[in-house]
C-alpha cells in the first residue's frame, strides 16, 4: 500500500472511532401504570359548561387573554425560526458582478504617460445544493416538525386551562359573594345576641364571660367580611387579568345566581385518558425532535456532497487604443466533496450530547405521563369526595334549619327564651357556610375534572 494510501487509511479510521450509532431511548410508559392499561374505557362525562354569561366571559378570555396572545405570538416566531432553519434544504443561487479600470504598466518606473487602461466588466451566477445521501437534512426536517407540533399542542393546553380557571375563578367570586352575604346576616344575629344580653348582664342573668364570647364573635364576623370582601375583589381583579374583559362583562357574568353543579364521575381511570393527553403527546413530540437530532449527528460523520455550478463572463475594453480587447466566459457543472476526517473528536461529542439530551426528554415523557395519570385520578377523586361531602352538609344543614324553626316557635311560643332562638339561627347559619362551602368545593372540582379530561379529549379527536 502506497503511504499516501496508508495516510487516507489512519485519518478515515480515526474519523469514524468513537462514533458508533448510540443507543435511542423510547417513549414507553411506565410500569407503574400497567394496572391502567386493562380498564375498558368509559363514556366519558358530558362537558361542564357555566350559564351563558359565564361562557360568554370565556371566549372572551380565549379571544383577548394575554397570555394566549404572547403563546400565539412565540407560536409564530418558532414557525419563522423553523422555516429559516429548513431554508438549507433549498438550493441556493447567488449572483455578482464588478464594473472598474484597470491601468497597465509595462515596466515599473517607466513613464506613465505611455500606460494603457483597460475597462473591466464582469458578472456570474453560482449556483449550489447539497445532496442529502446520509439523511442530515431529512432529520432536520423531522426535528423541526416535531419541534413545531409540540409547540401547537401546548398552545391548545393552554387555551383549555385557560377556558377551565376562568370558570373557577368566576365562581370562586360568585360564592364569596353569596358567602358574604351569609357572614353579614351572621353579624346581625351576633349583634343582636350582644344588644339583648347587655342588660341581662347588668341584672345579673348573664354572666361576663357570655357576654365577651359574644363580643369576641361579633369582631370575628367583621375580620371575616373583610376577608371575604378581599376575596371577592381579587376574583375580580384576576378575571379582568385573565379574560381582558370590559368591566360591564365581568359585572354582568359576576350577577348570575349560583346553580347546581352536577358532575358524573368515572369510578375509574382507563391508560387512553393518560396517553392521549396534549401534555403527553406534547412530550412525546419532543423526544421525536430529540431523536431525529441524534440522526443528524450521526449523519454529521460522514462527507457532504453538493452540487455546484457556475457561469461568469468577462468583457476587457481598451481605453487607450479603443475597441474590444476579450471577452471571457467560464461555465462549470459538478460534485464537491467535504470531509472533516479529524476535528478533534468534536463530532463524537455532540453525539454523545444529543443522546443525553433524548435521554432526558425520555425521562421527562414518562415524568408528564406519570403526573397526567396523578391529576386525572385525583381530579375524579376530589369529585366523588366533593359529592359526598356536600351531601353530609345538606343533611347537617337541613338539620340545623329545623333546629332553628323549632326554636323561633318555642320563643314566640315563650317556652324558650328570644336569645336561645338566636343561637340556634346562628348555628343554622354556620352550617348553611359549611354546606355553601361543600358546594364551592364540589363544583371546582368538577370543572377541574372538566379540564383534566378535555385535555384528551382534544387529543383524541385531532
Amino acid at each position: 500500500m502506497y503511504p499516501i494510501k496508508r495516510l487516507y487509511a489512519l485519518l478515515l479510521a480515526g474519523c469514524l472511532a468513537g462514533c458508533a450509532d448510540l443507543a435511542k431511548p423510547q417513549a414507553l410508559m411506565p410500569a407503574s401504570l400497567d394496572n391502567l392499561a386493562g380498564r375498558t374505557v368509559p363514556a366519558r362525562p358530558p362537558a361542564m359548561q357555566l350559564d351563558p354569561a359565564g361562557e360568554r366571559l370565556v371566549a372572551e378570555a380565549l379571544q383577548h387573554s394575554p397570555d394566549l396572545e404572547a403563546i400565539e405570538a412565540r407560536l409564530r416566531e418558532n414557525a419563522a425560526q423553523i422555516d429559516a432553519g429548513l431554508s438549507g434544504l433549498w438550493p441556493t443561487l447567488n449572483a455578482d458582478g464588478s464594473t472598474g479600470r484597470a491601468l497597465e504598466r509595462s515596466e515599473p518606473g517607466t513613464d506613465t504617460s505611455d500606460a494603457s487602461g483597460v475597462k473591466r466588466r464582469y458578472g456570474g451566477l453560482r449556483f449550489a445544493w447539497e445532496l442529502d445521501l446520509f439523511g442530515q437534512q431529512a432529520s432536520l426536517r423531522r426535528s423541526a416538525m416535531a419541534d413545531r407540533q409540540a409547540a401547537l399542542l401546548e398552545r391548545d393546553a393552554a387555551r383549555i386551562t385557560l377556558a377551565n380557571t376562568v370558570r373557577a375563578e368566576l365562581l370562586r367570586q360568585r360564592f364569596a359573594r353569596e358567602e358574604l352575604a351569609l357572614a353579614r346576616q351572621q353579624r346581625e344575629l351576633a349583634s343582636a345576641a350582644l344588644t339583648m344580653s347587655t342588660p341581662m348582664r347588668q341584672a345579673g342573668l348573664q354572666t361576663e364571660a357570655a357576654l365577651n364570647s359574644l363580643r369576641s364573635a361579633l369582631a370575628m364576623q367583621e375580620a371575616d367580611i373583610a376577608s371575604l370582601q378581599l376575596a371577592q375583589t381579587a376574583s375580580t381583579l384576576r378575571l379582568r387579568t385573565l379574560s381582558n374583559a370590559a368591566p360591564a362583562l365581568l359585572d354582568q357574568a359576576a350577577a348570575v345566581p349560583l346553580v347546581q353543579c352536577s358532575a358524573a364521575a368515572p369510578l375509574a381511570v382507563p391508560l387512553p385518558w393518560v396517553s392521549q393527553r396534549l401534555d403527553v403527546a406534547a412530550a412525546e413530540h419532543k423526544l421525536n425532535a430529540a431523536l431525529a437530532g441524534m440522526d443528524m449527528a450521526a449523519a454529521a460523520r460522514y462527507p457532504t456532497f453538493t452540487l455546484t455550478g457556475s457561469a461568469n463572463r468577462t468583457r476587457d475594453h481598451s481605453l487607450g487604443m479603443g475597441g474590444l480587447i476579450s471577452t471571457t466566459t467560464r461555465e462549470f457543472l459538478g460534485v464537491d466533496m467535504a470531509w472533516n476526517l479529524f476535528d478533534g473528536g468534536r463530532r463524537s461529542d455532540e453525539a454523545r450530547a444529543a443522546q443525553a439530551k433524548a435521554q432526558a426528554l425520555a425521562a421527562d415523557f414518562r415524568r408528564v405521563v406519570l403526573q397526567a395519570a396523578e391529576e386525572t385520578e385525583l381530579a375524579i377523586g376530589r369529585v366523588h369526595s366533593s359529592a359526598q361531602a356536600a351531601s353530609l352538609a345538606d343533611q347537617a344543614y337541613a338539620l340545623a334549619r329545623h333546629n332553628a324553626d323549632l326554636a323561633a316557635i318555642r320563643s314566640r311560643a315563650g317556652i324558650d327564651s328570644r336569645l336561645s332562638s338566636l343561637q340556634q339561627q346562628r348555628d343554622a347559619l354556620d352550617r348553611q357556610r359549611q354546606q355553601l362551602g361543600s358546594f364551592r368545593d364540589h363544583c371546582l372540582a368538577a370543572i377541574e375534572m372538566n379540564r383534566v379530561l378535555a385535555l384528551s379529549e382534544r387529543q383524541a379527536e385531532r
